[in-house]
């Protein structure tokens, strides 16, 4: 008894109702079907969800990275304005000669000097994480 409930569990009813003009299906025609699924039809649906979970896990890993970078370079700031070494190295430009010094300002040393310094801070805390 149990083996026909599988029986008609696996094999479609509508296999079995052949109504001459050859619209319906044959039993044979089912078991293709069924064998088809199972060669091919498995694959494709493992290969789509592990599509999906390599998708998620890529999406995921680069968020992540963007939230620690984004901490690093809060740390990184903190760290340099708690040095000041910017406003030292204001201090000592305004001590020389006014003419060197606006010219100094203008090639933006200073910002240069503050950007390398941040970048520098930034990757030793990023070697943290």
């Amino acid at each position: 008894m149990k083996y026909l409930i599988l029986f008609f569990l696996v094999c479609p009813i509508v296999a079995f109702a052949e109504d001459g003009t050859g619209t319906g299906g044959s039993i044979i025609d089912a078991i293709s079907e069924m064998v088809s699924f199972i060669s091919d039809g498995v694959y494709e649906t493992a290969d789509n969800i592990l599509q999906r979970i390599a998708f998620w896990y890529i999406i995921w890993s680069i968020e992540a990275k963007l939230f620690f970078l984004d901490i690093a370079v809060g740390i990184a700031e903190f760290f340099v304005s708690s040095l000041g070494i910017s406003e030292a190295l204001d201090a000592a430009l305004s001590a020389i000669d006014p003419k060197i010094s606006e010219f100094i300002f203008y090639l933006r040393i200073p910002e240069a000097f503050n950007i390398i310094l941040s970048a520098h801070v930034t990757r030793y805390i990023m070697s943290m994480i």
